[in-house]
């Protein structure tokens, strides 16, 4: 996915024609942490302004943001800062997008999208300051996806076992 980003000022990673600078976003986790990952992200310092962004674009791409945040997250592991907001960024899309999120997270292999939801409750203290979670198995039931719902509540109560951080 490419966004256009005239507050990119770092670097330009992808021209495209008839857009005078564009940020190309990782689509692999691995090159995400290289560029946002603690220490050493190419643009860790300016992770915000281009996790911000994200959720902004699902007006006019909303699959292809949904391709996006799973590829990232499927392979993801919870660490604080940009990785903290991929998870909400990408549990946010689940709450506001479920239609297309259960289409996407189904051709995913099972262990990966089991990762997947697991990413999402990794580092979550307190599930009633994340109430997106909540939202997102809300609306997965109401689509009828029970199973699918069944999943994240697993990984919400497996979590909730763990000794706090």
């Amino acid at each position: 996915m490419t966004i256009r980003c005239p507050w990119c000022r770092y670097r330009k990673i992808e021209a495209i024609i008839g857009l005078e600078q564009t940020f190309a976003f990782p689509k692999k986790f691995a090159a995400f942490l290289h560029l946002f990952g603690y220490p050493g992200g190419e643009l860790y310092d300016a992770y915000p302004e281009y996790m911000d962004v994200l959720p902004s674009l699902a007006g006019n791409n909303e699959r292809a943001l949904g391709e996006l945040l799973i590829q990232l997250s499927k392979d993801a592991h919870y660490e604080a800062d940009a990785l903290g907001d991929l998870r909400e960024t990408t549990a946010t899309y689940a709450s506001q997008h479920t239609k297309v999120f259960v289409e996407l997270i189904k051709q995913v292999p099972i262990e990966k999208r089991a990762h997947l939801i697991t990413f999402l409750t990794d580092g979550i203290e307190d599930f009633d300051a994340y109430p997106q979670y909540q939202e997102a198995i809300d609306h997965l039931s109401s689509l009828g996806e029970k199973c699918l719902a069944e999943e994240f509540q697993v990984a919400r109560e497996q979590r909730q076992r763990q000794p706090q951080h």
